[in-house]
């Protein structure tokens, strides 16, 4: 054990010293040759790493995802939220997807996508019914009650 090499077969260990041949480890015997011989070991997948193995990467849910459920339940209170339940879990979907298994959270996309089309289409079914109800002419300017509105469309219907 040295601070300098000593001959040419010495040999610089990782504690940053120089070693003599003699204490190199014993090299691997040398596999039978034939048909009898093993199958030779798969290829090491990490070789190609510099530093081994990739550290293990947890499983995220995706925020988006997260953010669409919640604004697709929002959308009972406020119908107006669906609209980003729908935008938020299309983005939601498409970074999971190309996440490569490192996120979840489909889901949650899912559910608020379908929840923000739900409610996307009953308010423009919502807004549809009062269009046609004002061109009918059977809309009451001095009322605003919805139930009132429903029964003058039943009572002409």
């Amino acid at each position: 054990m040295s601070d300098f090499a000593q001959g040419p077969d010495w040999w610089q260990a990782s504690d940053g010293m120089w070693y003599p041949p003699e204490q190199a480890a014993p090299a691997a015997p040398a596999a039978p040759a034939g048909p009898w011989a093993a199958t030779p070991p798969p290829a090491n997948p990490y070789a190609a790493t510099p530093y081994g193995a990739p550290a293990y990467q947890a499983r995220t849910t995706n925020g988006m995802a997260i953010a669409s459920l919640v604004c697709g339940v929002a959308s009972l209170v406020t119908c107006i939220s669906a609209i980003p339940a729908v935008i938020l879990g299309h983005m939601a979907r498409k970074q999971i997807r190309d996440s490569g298994g490192t996120q979840q959270g489909e889901g949650m996309a899912l559910a608020g996508l379908i929840i923000g089309y739900i409610f996307i289409a009953l308010l423009a079914a919502y807004i549809l019914f009062f269009v046609v109800l004002a061109a009918s002419g059977d809309l009451d300017t001095n009322s605003n009650d919805f139930g009132m509105a429903l029964a003058m469309m039943a009572r002409r219907g």
